[in-house]
């Protein structure tokens, strides 16, 4: 979630019952509900199961603090909206040029899309600073970061290409392999790239030597895996039923850890901020799971539109960035007034 975002208005989030006080700095202003099986609409960031404490902003003057004590152990989640924010430039790509994933790291944003590999400069110009295009690069998925490597998903024969990134305005491919199947989506861990191929379930692939990626393990959940994500060594592979099946990956093996079910046809898993992402309906609506203290994952609370915005945003200081179907847009969050 951004910090300093003062405008972003927040989605649902549930509780069974909740005591909510507030404080503005410069207003003097408290406010103190109670509601029962209530819907909180707070403009922050709340995490927590029993006592919250969230700060908002970092402009002058508008910082504003806020607890929330519930009486259950249901999570409070955020799930921010970018209406506040100023958008400041849209870029559009070519026809046919659908973008699939987003990436931003220090200055730059990495995004794969069906046109190929793009490495737009993180301000508002949104200007290319390089790109990989034409034929062995087209029709990417996916793309994951890992140190100065980017690990990008496509469907052609060669479905994991691996870039040296370090120096984006001429980015290195250094090596690629050939893939069972379709490659519809990429996770990196340590020295380990987990592929989602469709009904051939998630490949395995030893990147410890970047110009050679090796294939170690096919991982078969069943069905049709079409997305995949890793957060500190747990491994949600999406299938497209709407099932995810959690795996501990941490020492390079793949323990099942339980599974979720969001109840319709996905289009991607997620892990942002610890919690797990579910999209549906061309990304504009989500299910949001987090575990709670025994470790199972629950579902607390839902996104119904502009899913997809929320979940690909990424922040760089007071300025955001998100895609769309064919676009990027950059936009500034600003104080309240």
């Amino acid at each position: 979630m951004p910090n300093g975002v003062d405008n972003c208005r927040t989605a649902t989030a549930w509780v069974t019952s909740a005591t909510r006080t507030s404080t503005e700095t410069g207003s003097g202003t408290n406010t103190t509900a109670t509601n029962t099986t209530r819907s909180l609409e707070p403009t922050g960031t709340e995490t927590g199961y029993a006592t919250s404490t969230l700060m908002w902003g970092e402009f002058p003057g508008t910082t504003k603090t806020a607890s929330i004590t519930a009486n259950t152990q249901i999570p409070i989640i955020p799930i921010s909206t970018w209406n506040g924010a100023k958008k400041l430039v849209r870029w559009t790509t070519a026809s046919g040029g659908k973008l699939n994933d987003m990436q931003i790291r220090g200055q730059e944003i990495y995004i794969a899309g069906m046109q190929g590999l793009r490495i737009t400069a993180a301000d508002p110009s949104l200007g290319m600073h390089s790109e990989a295009r034409g034929p062995g690069y087209t029709a990417m998925t996916g793309i994951s970061l890992n140190g100065n490597k980017a690990f990008v998903s496509r469907l052609g024969l060669h479905g994991l290409v691996v870039f040296d990134v370090r120096t984006p305005a001429s980015p290195l491919e250094l090596g690629r392999t050939f893939t069972f199947g379709a490659s519809w989506d990429v996770a990196a861990y340590g020295d380990r790239v987990y592929v989602a191929h469709g009904i051939l379930g998630i490949g395995v692939y030893d990147v410890s030597d970047p110009q050679n990626p090796v294939w170690i393990r096919q991982i078969w959940p069943g069905g049709r895996i079409e997305t995949v994500s890793i957060h500190r060594g747990l491994l949600g592979a999406g299938r497209k039923n709407g099932r995810v099946y959690l795996y501990d990956i941490r020492g390079g093996e793949h323990e099942p850890v339980g599974e979720v079910n969001a109840g319709w046809a996905l289009d991607r898993v997620e892990f942002k901020d610890g919690r797990l992402w579910v999209l549906r309906n061309n990304g504009n609506a989500a299910a949001v799971f987090e575990q709670n203290p025994e470790r199972e994952w629950v579902k607390v609370g839902e996104v119904t539109n502009e899913a997809i915005r929320h979940l690909f945003g990424r922040t760089s200081g007071a300025r955001g960035y998100t895609i769309g179907r064919n676009t990027v847009e950059a936009y500034m969050f600003e104080p309240a007034n």
